[in-house]
């Protein structure tokens, strides 16, 4: 796997990020996922190419690029996976501190002010 296109962020230097490019998701991808990504990266060219609708694209690049990023950063979906087990069981520390609402006694959203409730 090539490195083009990969850093650490500053911020949190345990996190690998990925430049929003396609030459730089590829690179970051192993090397059993890079053959989807370049058949769904071409399908995607191929109906921007008929109907110029970029949606295809962007929706293509945005899902291989958090695939890209999970696979650079493995210890982000242990997290995540971790987190979810966590819900599934019921534990409410997964939310922090302040797991209810002001309003959470309320019987009904309509009664809620405005902007608060959009009934």
């Amino acid at each position: 796997m090539s490195e083009a296109g990969v850093r650490v962020d500053a911020r949190s230097a345990h996190v690998r990020r990925v430049d929003k490019t396609p030459a730089a998701i590829r690179a970051a991808l192993p090397a059993d996922l890079q053959s989807a990504f370049d058949t769904d990266f071409r399908t995607a060219l191929a109906t921007v190419a008929d109907t110029l609708d970029m949606a295809p694209l962007d929706r293509v690049l945005r899902v291989w690029w958090t695939e890209a990023l999970l696979c650079l950063n493995p210890e982000v979906q242990t997290e995540i996976e971790d987190t979810r087990r966590r819900i599934a069981a019921g534990d409410p520390t997964v939310f922090g501190a302040t797991t209810t609402y002001p309003y959470a006694r309320q019987r009904s959203c309509s009664a809620l002010p405005l902007p608060l409730c959009c009934h």
